[in-house]
């Protein structure tokens, strides 16, 4: 602001003298007041921007001496007095949560978190002096280590020690060799062998909820993705980020992840249990770490090559579930389009059905109508024959029965249709005196054999009638 002011001065400066001649001879008085006209030109042009840096400044100020502490002023009082005290554990071995390289300088997730909190908090831990993770845990339940970095809480751990939430979560991984193509879960790995670092919390899990399983311990998780690679075991449950750093560390190429045991290793600080203050401080600590400094400390640590993936971002799922998708539309629309077919088809059947139903009863109306007019024809017909004063009658010869005869067989013989019915072929020769029935049987009767159907024969007998009024019938 003060660079930028005397530039501005400088150019003021330089413009006004230019405009005034300074190459003119002028007396001491005229330039006395030129040089004061210029004077206060300058402060009324350059007073507005003077006020707005002392209201900048005096803000920037009174924000810095307003900054507030996170702790509270007795955590503040407690960690000022045991700053460089604080005595956390020192061990290796576990990359890439926590590690050593070759000049002895630890690394990892862990340790990345730990600085943050010194950062963040304007204090130093005390690394104790360098020892396994087994003699620091044991160290730790005594008392003798205040602060554990990398612990995952459980109820066995509770006992002795609080936790802070977690500060990342790394899922442990279910690795196999490339060749092996299928996607796994816990469940699915019954028969197999199955690498696992001994002692380890994910080593208890798998023991207590999948006890069916064929579990392999070892001293580390390197050796769980070695015995792996060579074929020694079928698949290996490791955390992911140390599967991901000693992929890439030790060049092994012929492993990927098939899926994720559902088993998290949740990170957290551990402290003694009876410093609750040193617990409230560390959860404050984590708490002013941004999301983005935790996805920076994530990014540079795991693999975003190998991290396992969810089902559903899964490429080739997407290609299978498309494909079945496809074919199940593919099912679904010729189920619809034959539906349609079968509609249309069961709609044509039922409109010839119908119309062959209305056929079917003009028909039935047209045959009734027949038959109505038949019987009215008969009855009409049978009137007139009954009205007839002469006997008709209609006789089978060759089957010898009495087809039809009108009333006027009564009138004239006496005897019933009913009668002349039940005589059935003796009818003739009852009818018949019986000279004259030998007659017929032996002559009249064989002439009808050659008789054409426009012919007719007659012939004269004498009847039997019921009540003997007649003398003779002439048959034709």
């Amino acid at each position: 602001m003060e660079n930028y002011l005397c530039k501005s001065i400088n150019r003021y400066m330089r413009y006004k003298c230019k405009s005034i001649g300074m190459t003119q001879k002028r007396s001491s008085d005229n330039l006395y007041l030129n040089s004061s006209k210029i004077w206060f030109n300058l402060i009324e042009r350059c007073m507005p921007l003077a006020i707005v840096s002392i209201v900048f400044m005096g803000l920037l100020l009174v924000g810095c001496g307003d900054s507030k502490d996170p702790l509270t002023p007795e955590e503040r009082a407690w960690l000022k007095q045991h700053d460089g005290k604080i005595i956390i554990n020192n061990d290796a071995g576990w990359p890439p949560i926590v590690d050593k390289d070759k000049d002895g300088k630890l690394f990892g997730i862990a340790m990345d978190y730990q600085r943050l909190i010194e950062k963040k908090l304007n204090f130093k831990f005390q690394l104790c002096k360098f020892d396994s993770w087994e003699n620091n845990m044991k160290k730790f339940r005594a008392g003798e280590i205040d602060v554990h970095s990398n612990l995952h809480k459980n109820p066995k751990r509770t006992k002795y020690a609080l936790f802070t939430k977690p500060y990342i979560e790394i899922p442990n991984a279910i690795i196999v060799r490339k060749k092996n193509k299928r996607v796994l879960t816990l469940e699915m790995m019954r028969g197999m062998k199955i690498a696992i670092t001994n002692g380890y919390a994910i080593h208890d899990f798998i023991k207590n909820n999948y006890d069916y399983l064929d579990l392999k311990p070892f001293d580390d998780d390197i050796n769980c993705l070695l015995e792996t690679s060579t074929k020694t075991v079928d698949a290996a449950v490791v955390n992911l980020a140390v599967a991901s750093f000693f992929i890439e560390k030790e060049g092994i190429s012929n492993l990927r992840i098939a899926g994720n045991s559902e088993y998290k290793n949740a990170l957290s600080f551990a402290s003694r249990k009876d410093l609750p203050l040193l617990n409230r401080i560390l959860e404050k600590g984590l708490d002013l770490i941004t999301q983005a400094e935790k996805d920076a400390i994530y990014r540079n640590w795991i693999s975003l090559g190998l991290e396992y993936k969810p089902f559903y971002k899964n490429r080739r799922f997407w290609i299978v579930s498309g494909s079945i998708f496809g074919v199940i539309s593919a099912i679904i629309i010729t189920i619809l389009i034959l539906n349609q077919g079968l509609k249309r088809q069961v709609k044509l059947r039922t409109e010839k059905l119908n119309s062959a139903n209305v056929q079917l009863k003009n028909e039935i109306a047209e045959r009734n109508k027949t038959e109505e007019e038949l019987r009215n024809s008969q009855q009409f017909n049978e009137t007139i024959l009954n009205t007839s004063p002469d006997i008709i009658y209609i006789y089978d010869i060759l089957e010898r029965v009495n087809i039809y005869s009108n009333k006027g067989i009564t009138r004239v013989l006496g005897y019933s249709t009913i009668e002349i019915k039940n005589m059935g072929d003796r009818m003739i020769q009852n009818l018949m005196h019986p000279d004259d029935f030998l007659t017929y049987i032996n002559v009249t009767l064989p002439k009808y054999q050659f008789l054409t159907r426009q012919q007719i024969s007659n012939y004269l007998f004498n009847p039997r009638e019921k009540y003997l009024r007649i003398n003779q019938l002439y048959l034709h």
